[in-house]
Order: structure tokens, then C-alpha cells, then sequence
């Protein structure tokens, strides 16, 4: 299993021609397309703990400036950050009713906005001058599910039920599990952090200090498969203890599922001894062409176990795990690899991008220089 596989690695024979020509020209696409973002998906656009009724919350993704807010009937909305009259963030203001509908209010000049982006009041105006009656700001379709706020990054004439789903899984909202969230930055672009993710060897080397075995490294019996919205891979390792406090959970044999869910979501599960069992569950978010966001949440199956300082020390070595990564991500070069060489064990990569590809091919890509001054769509 650990030794290359030769239906994964490219011809590097190419005459001159077709280096300057062909190899240059798909080089080019290729690079391109890592750089897209899929539209008509959902994202996690933030925590559900961090929108409160009190204080609108600013987020940044695909580089347009965002705002969440949560309406006295407890629906959060998401609309552009940025006020129409003068730029002011919208996020500095408050949240009001208005006619009878949970609006945002400019803290620069007062303007209210409704949750479809429709002015309803100018204080500074006098009694009866008319307002614009279409919508001056971008908003987006939202889903809280699982304990984060879900953001629809698409067109807006598409049907609802023609949507994907949302990448959730059920563990999520079951009483009998336990989740701690998260949120880490890269300042890197989304693709090769979200890859990370389901790269199962580099947890050997990367992550040897704690749950990584270097003595041990092989992925053993791995396996991928694809469906409309996701690749479902299945391997076993040979993982060690954290620390002395896991012993009791320690296995010789680790079996593990690595799920890749349109459009950047990951979901590692896995069971110990002990009859422990545990799921990493990240969507990564691209915040720009050169930074991104996991947010996250470690799952596990011994709810109320701990509290809250099961959950700090569950964030903890979340964060503790992404550093490690953050340091090597930060410093890849993919797009100087002149042809990428690639092993059996590569295979949830590898299927993902193949997935991944077709939903480009359908016309579902957006370059970041596209979105600049808007979503998908908008």
C-alpha cells in the first residue's frame, strides 16, 4: 500500500511542443480551476453562538463583506456589510423592528434595511418622501443546522428544492452526542487547506507529536467512492495515544471514514477503544483568493461528559492540530510542481477533485477576481 502506484503518476516525456503548447495551456487550466470557487452550495457562514439578537456579526467570504444578523423571531439574515449610501459596515449598527420587520440599522446614518436588502426608513428624510421599492443590498439564503449558520452561495433562480443539500451529518443534532465549535484562519487559499483535511498521511509526520505514529505510518485498505455530492473513503491506520489520559481508549487497529462533502466539508470518523468514537467535522470557507476559515466541530459520543471543560480542552487540541497544519500550509508552492506526482493513499484527494471537476465542467466555477464586488450570482 505504501509503495507508488504507477496508475497515479503522469507521463513526464513531453517533446518541446508540447511543453510550450499543450502542457502549458492544461498546466494553466488546471491551476485556474484549484483557484475557483464552487457557486450554488452551502457554507458555513459563521457559529450559531456568535450571531446573537444583540450585536450583528461581520464576516468575510469569497472576498465581499458580509453581515449576520438575528431578528427578534430568532431567524438569522444575511445581507451585504457594506450600507449603499456612504460604505459604512452595516455590522457596527443594531438591529430594530421596522413596519413590522427585523431590519439592520446603519449606525452611520441611520438607514434600516430589511432582510431582503429593501431601505424602509432615511431619518433624515422628511415626511412622506418616497423610497426606492427594489432591493439596494445583496442578501443570501440562510439554514442554521447543526450549530453553525449556513450561507446558499449561488443563483438565486435556482429552485429551492433543485439546491444541494446541506453538508450536515447527524450526529450533529443528536442529543446523545456531544459537540465542541470552532473557527481557525489559514492565510492560504481554501483548496490546499481543505485538502488537509482529507490527506490521511501526512497525520503520521504532521501530527507525530500527538495522535500521529511515524513508527507506523502504512494506510492500510483504503478505499473511495463517489456519489452526487460527496467522495466516502474507508482505510484503517495505526494511530497512538494523545497522551497517558487515553490509554484506556488505545487500539491496535484504527478504522476510519473520511467523507468529502460538496462543497468543502470534511468529516473524519472514527471509533477507539473503549467503545469511544469521535468525528472532526470542518467546512472550509475561502475568505479571499488567499485566505480561508474552518469552522468546526469535534463530535463525540459521550455527551454531558465534562462540560465545558471538555469542550475548551476539545477546542484546544483542535486549534493545537490546525497550528501544526497552518505552519506547513502556509508554506506549500503547488503551483511550481510542474506535474504533481501521486500515491494510492491520495485517493480521497484525488476522487474529490475528480467530483469536484465535473461540477466545474457544468459551469458551477467563480475566479475570485469575479467576486469582488458581489456573490455568485448577484
Amino acid at each position: 500500500e505504501g509503495s507508488v502506484d504507477t496508475r497515479y503518476i503522469p507521463n513526464l516525456q513531453t517533446t518541446p511542443g508540447e511543453w510550450t503548447h499543450g502542457f502549458l495551456a492544461d498546466r494553466h487550466k488546471k491551476a485556474n480551476d484549484r483557484r475557483m470557487y464552487l457557486k450554488n452550495f452551502w457554507y458555513a457562514a459563521g457559529l450559531s453562538t456568535h450571531v446573537t439578537k444583540s450585536k450583528p456579526a461581520a464576516v468575510q467570504m469569497f472576498g465581499e463583506s458580509l453581515v449576520l444578523y438575528r431578528g427578534e423571531d430568532n431567524q438569522v439574515h444575511c445581507l451585504s456589510d457594506v450600507c449603499p449610501h456612504r460604505g459604512a459596515p452595516l455590522s457596527g449598527g443594531w438591529v430594530e423592528k421596522k413596519d413590522g420587520k427585523n431590519c439592520i440599522v446603519c449606525p452611520y446614518h441611520g438607514w434600516a434595511f430589511d432582510s431582503d436588502g429593501r431601505l424602509l426608513e432615511v431619518p433624515a428624510n422628511a415626511a412622506g418622501e418616497t423610497l426606492p421599492k427594489r432591493p439596494l443590498l445583496g442578501s443570501y439564503p440562510i439554514e442554521e443546522r447543526g450549530g453553525f449558520v449556513w450561507l446558499f452561495w449561488g443563483s438565486k433562480s435556482m429552485p429551492e428544492d433543485a439546491r444541494p443539500p446541506i453538508p450536515l451529518v447527524p450526529e450533529l443534532e443528536d442529543p446523545q452526542w456531544s459537540a465542541s465549535y470552532g473557527e481557525f484562519e489559514f492565510n492560504a487559499p481554501y483548496m490546499p487547506v481543505f485538502e488537509n483535511a482529507i490527506d490521511m498521511a501526512h497525520i503520521h509526520y504532521l501530527h507525530n507529536g500527538s495522535f500521529g505514529n511515524q513508527g507506523a505510518p502504512e494506510i492500510s485498505e483504503i478505499k473511495a467512492e463517489i456519489d452526487a455530492y460527496g467522495v466516502t473513503s474507508t482505510f484503517s491506520m495505526q494511530n497512538k495515544p494523545p497522551s497517558v489520559l487515553w490509554e484506556f481508549a488505545k487500539t491496535p487497529k484504527v478504522d476510519v471514514t473520511a467523507k468529502a462533502l460538496l462543497p468543502t466539508t470534511s468529516v473524519i470518523s472514527f471509533t477507539l477503544g473503549a467503545g469511544i468514537s469521535m468525528i472532526t467535522f470542518v467546512n472550509t470557507v475561502p475568505v479571499s483568493a488567499t485566505k480561508s476559515i474552518n469552522r468546526f466541530a469535534l463530535v463525540r459520543n459521550f455527551a454531558g461528559w465534562g462540560g465545558a471543560l471538555a469542550d475548551k480542552v476539545a477546542v484546544e487540541s483542535m486549534f493545537d492540530i490546525f497550528g501544526e497544519d497552518k505552519a506547513m500550509i502556509e508554506q506549500l508552492l503547488p503551483e511550481q510542481i510542474i506535474k504533481e506526482i501521486n500515491v494510492r493513499a491520495d485517493l480521497p484527494q484525488l476522487k474529490y477533485r475528480q467530483l469536484r471537476q465535473s461540477y466545474l465542467d457544468m459551469g458551477y466555477g467563480v475566479l475570485p477576481e469575479m467576486t469582488q464586488n458581489g456573490g455568485a450570482d448577484h
